[in-house]
């Protein structure tokens, strides 16, 4: 007892000896380290005091808060209203208290007087001038408190006493821990903020009316000043509380001046009620969703993901042409589309053909390697048949290509089923009762769910209520079959793993032998195991497949793909964590054993018929206690997990036709000049020899010469001036020459030793020979589409040093350029000087589309008088789109029909309208869909001659 008294005296002593320094003026050395810096060394409190008062005032704030928010001390007397503060009026403190406020006025003289004081106290004892910082902060600080001492309707309120008097501690001790100037600028601020501007920030931050801000504010400041177990306790739970109530939310408030705010912060029991309800939400969250975790590994991942687009679809399979010469190349390309449920899905693209019941490949496929897919993904790809590849394969007739996509897949499934004491079940069959009915199952059939894709999971038991004992002379059997799915155009080609996973109470008695094919247990180990196997080694080796010229991006894209990998791999081990348990029961796995999967995959790879493994049988051993428990009935789901490979296919059929060159014709598509033009099929012949696109090359001498090779007149033949003559040689003045007078003869070729390698090829080695002319133009644009034929890009074109197009307006056209376009704009150089020489490509594109329908342009093609005002207008109707196309007849005698070229913003022409009939002026398209720019062109035609084509005139169709 003694010693217990004398600890408390001593504990008092030191309390009482604490409180003195606060208030008394004696110095002392002091390092800041707190919120506000002082100006001066008028810290007079040493360590240990600083920390008791900081943690003192610490929770003089948290027991002020409480005050706030209680309207009663514990139930024995009353504390009033919950405080938040009052409403502030600046028209009444202007008329009642500033407008009067100056010299003369007893409050002003009062705070002036008092100003004075301290600052010949302050002078008289440190023997320094005061500063302005001093003198403006003593001014404030004793105004405000002025102010409320002489307006004193506020005292009326015991909680806003209680503010004021916390308010001043606070400001001797900032004044004693820092400086006197900080001490009064805070005693200023607080009064005015806690005292009139927290009830208006009520109005727009409702949260405010959880916390008191005052109370809040010398939290923080005190644990910035001194940070000790107290203060730093308080600042936690401050922020803990905060975190907290924001999750709980909370309503708008607000507050006025003198008068109590209408708008009250929440009472004790509202705060003490939604902490306890944030909390509350807080674990049930946390619980919920590691439980729904634990039921989507399965069972809400297959209800999620019935009816998604999961798998490899293969879409847009198209041919380049509708139809192709023998001994062409033939390519097809489309579009693979990919979206996965948890694995990546490795694709690997493909084409053939058959040849009996043989299946012919093609290597030259785009991409050529295999590529992952983690998420969803669109992919293009292209298939060629190469030439010189058997070429007996592509002879004249139609031809199926085959294009397939091989990709692996997993299919998640379930199946619900009810489980009854087998007694109780024949008891009530006995007396005619239905179980179903009785326990009120409405699902009285149920059947598996499963993931979308290409595989069907079937699952059954013997029954949908399967009776249980602790023995058995027939046991249960569950049944499994796998099929196509409906719509898919395809076919399994291996299989990688089958496992079954049986609820709690469920089990196969021997693995190996109660199922129709060898079972073994399974479990997590086996599970990481797997994901190993063919989620991250099957990634790793699509990402090593990674190749290109820049060896450090390749690279940094095989980490990327691998970083991919990784992450895919991390959460198949997550998965199998979960893969085997529900709502808190564990369940039992089991794994068809390799040696099953074996054999079945060498049945696959020997007659591509998976009829003979699509069915699994097995007995069932249900264990009465852990199945049922304690209940009549309960309801168990079986689950199963498959991984596969599987092929997607997409045929389609090309038309092959005979070769028009070995028949002596210059047949190009429906249209055929049986050699009446030399210079054409020269063009052709030499064309197809150079492997290069005959109608390419009709174009181009279409643009750059117009058929014209020798001219009558030496000192006429510049383009514009040139009469054309037969001639196939002629002396050089009499060669067609460029305006430029750079580039000479038929194909318009500068001279140069650049191209002297070809002309060494000719047999008259002179461009004026017409044959040799052609063989090096042909050439030329052989060399230029083996260069360009992917095109340029626009980073190219901005930042080369090479003499190309420098103009904005036309770079993005340019790098569009791809193929043959790219071949012939390279031939006629990359530049962009005039709007003609940035326009040759479209130029050439539209001599294509003609002659490419088979109007090739002869002698005489321009005496044909073309249509006039050529028109193209929207005449839909609801639903239904259509364009009208009309033009003014030719005013030639002889026209008998018309070719309409419509293609939309593909490179090349769609399609050749043809009317036979030369009295007909107008046309109505119906092939057309809204949303879609068409673009059409007319041209007037007699015989096997034609006009030259209407300017273009395009148009969008809008449903309106």
């Amino acid at each position: 007892m003694y010693f217990s008294f004398n600890y408390k005296m001593e504990d008092n002593k030191k309390n009482y000896h604490v409180l003195t320094k606060l208030f008394s003026s004696k110095r002392s050395q002091l390092g800041d380290a707190g919120f506000i810096r002082p100006s001066s060394s008028e810290g007079t409190l040493d360590v240990g005091s600083r920390k008791f008062f900081a943690g003192f005032l610490s929770i003089l704030a948290i027991i002020l808060w409480v005050v706030d928010i209680s309207t009663s001390f514990f139930g024995l007397f009353p504390l009033g209203p919950v405080y938040s503060g009052f409403n502030f009026n600046p028209q009444d403190f202007w008329n009642n208290w500033f407008s009067s406020f100056t010299f003369g006025n007893v409050f002003f003289d009062a705070v002036l007087a008092l100003t004075i004081l301290f600052m010949v106290v302050k002078y008289t004892r440190e023997k320094t001038p005061p500063n302005p910082v001093d003198i403006v902060s003593i001014f404030f600080g004793l105004l405000a408190v002025i102010f409320l001492l002489t307006n004193t309707a506020w005292m009326a309120f015991p909680k806003a006493v209680f503010h004021f008097l916390v308010i001043i501690t606070f400001g001797i001790y900032v004044w004693r821990t820092s400086s006197m100037s900080a001490g009064f600028l805070v005693v200023f601020g607080l009064i005015f903020f806690d005292f009139f501007l927290f009830s208006t920030l009520l109005k727009f931050i409702p949260f405010l009316q959880y916390i008191s801000l005052l109370g809040a504010i010398i939290i923080a400041i005190t644990f910035g000043q001194s940070p000790t177990g107290v203060t730093g306790t308080s600042f936690f739970l401050l922020l803990l509380f905060i975190v907290v109530m924001t999750v709980a939310n909370g309503t708008p408030a607000q507050g006025v001046l003198f008068t109590e705010s209408e708008f009250q912060k929440a009472s004790l029991n509202e705060v003490l009620d939604k902490l306890t309800r944030g909390i509350s939400n807080y674990q049930r969250q946390v619980s919920l969703g590691v439980q729904k975790k634990i039921q989507y590994a399965i069972t809400g991942k297959v209800e999620e993901n019935q009816y998604e687009p999961l798998g490899v679809y293969l879409e847009g399979v198209k041919s380049v042409s509708s139809k192709y010469y023998e001994g062409e190349d033939v390519t097809v390309w489309g579009t693979v589309k990919a979206k996965t449920l948890d694995d990546p899905i490795n694709i690997k693209i493909g084409c053939y053909v058959k040849d009996g019941t043989k299946k012919i490949g093609t290597k030259n496929v785009d991409p050529k390697n295999k590529f992952s897919v983690f998420t969803l993904e669109e992919q293009d790809f292209a298939c060629t048949f190469d030439k010189n590849n058997d070429p007996d394969k592509f002879k004249s007739g139609s031809k199926t290509i085959t294009t397939f996509a091989d990709f692996n897949f997993e299919t998640l499934a379930f199946l619900k089923v009810y489980f009854m004491d087998r007694e109780r079940l024949r008891a009530m069959t006995r007396e005619n009762l239905d179980p179903f009915q009785e326990f009120d199952i409405k699902d009285k059939k149920p059947t598996a769910v499963y993931t979308n894709g290409p595989l069907e999971i079937g699952m059954e038991t013997t029954t949908p209520l399967v009776g249980v004992s602790s023995s058995y002379l027939v046991y249960p059997r569950l049944s499994l079959s796998f099929q196509n799915r409906v719509g898919w155009e395809g076919k399994i080609i291996g299989l990688n793993e089958l496992i079954l996973l049986f609820p709690k109470g469920v089990k196969l008695t021997s693995p190996s032998t109660d199922c129709n094919m060898k079972f073994e247990e399974y479990d997590p180990s086996k599970c990481s195991a797997a994901c190993d196997k063919f989620v991250k080694k099957e990634c790793y080796d699509v990402c090593e497949k990674h190749t290109g010229d820049d060896e450090g991006e390749v690279q940094r894209v095989i980490k990327n793909c691998k970083d991919l990998c990784d992450d895919e791999f991390s959460d198949c081990q997550t998965e199998c964590g979960f893969l085997f348990q529900d709502e808190g029961e564990k369940y039992t796995g089991y794994a068809l054993k390799q040696e099953s999967i074996d054999e079945i995959n060498k049945k696959l790879s020997a007659d591509d018929d998976y009829e003979r493994f699509k069915f699994f049988s097995c007995k069932i051993h249900p264990k009465p206690k852990e199945v049922l428990g304690n209940t009549p009935v309960t309801t168990k789901s079986f689950r199963v997990k498959t991984r596969y490979n599987y092929s997607v296919e997409k045929p389609i059929t090309v038309s092959i036709v005979k070769d028009p060159s070995k028949d002596g014709t210059g047949k190009l598509g429906d249209f055929a000049v049986k050699g009446k033009n030399e210079i054409q099929q020269t063009i052709i012949d030499i064309a197809r020899k150079k492997d290069v696109d005959p109608a390419i090359a009709l174009a181009v001498v279409e643009v750059e010469s117009n058929f014209r090779h020798c001219c009558q007149d030496e000192d006429k033949r510049k383009s514009k001036l040139c009469t054309p003559t037969i001639e196939t040689d002629c002396p050089k003045n009499r060669l067609l020459l460029s305006a430029d007078e750079k580039s000479v003869g038929i194909m318009q070729i500068t001279p140069s030793s650049d191209w002297q390698k070809y002309i060494d090829t000719c047999e008259r080695k002179d461009l004026a020979d017409l044959n040799c002319g052609i063989t090096v133009g042909i050439s030329i644009l052989k060399e230029k589409y083996d260069k360009y034929k992917s095109g340029l890009s626009e980073t190219y074109f901005r930042t080369t040093s090479d003499q190309v197009c420098e103009d904005e307006k036309y770079i993005p056209k340019y790098a569009s350029y791809k193929d043959w376009l790219a071949a012939a704009r390279g031939y006629n150089g990359w530049g962009c000087g005039s709007e003609l020489e940035a326009n040759y490509v479209d130029r050439v594109q539209e001599a294509y589309n003609r002659i490419k329908s088979g109007q090739l342009p002869q002698k005489g093609f321009s005496t044909i008088e073309p249509p006039t005002n050529f028109k193209v207008v929207d005449i839909s109707a609801g639903s239904i789109p259509k364009i009208s196309i009309s033009w003014d007849k030719s005013k030639s005698d002889n026209v008998d029909g018309y070719a309409i070229t419509k293609y939309t913003a593909k490179l090349l022409a769609d399609e050749i309208i043809t009317i036979n009939v030369g009295n007909v002026n107008i046309y109505s398209d119906e092939k057309v869909k809204y949303g879609e720019s068409y673009k059409y062109q007319v041209s007037a035609k007699s015989g096997n001659y034609q006009s030259i084509q209407t300017n273009s005139e395009q148009i969008t169709l809008i449903q309106q």
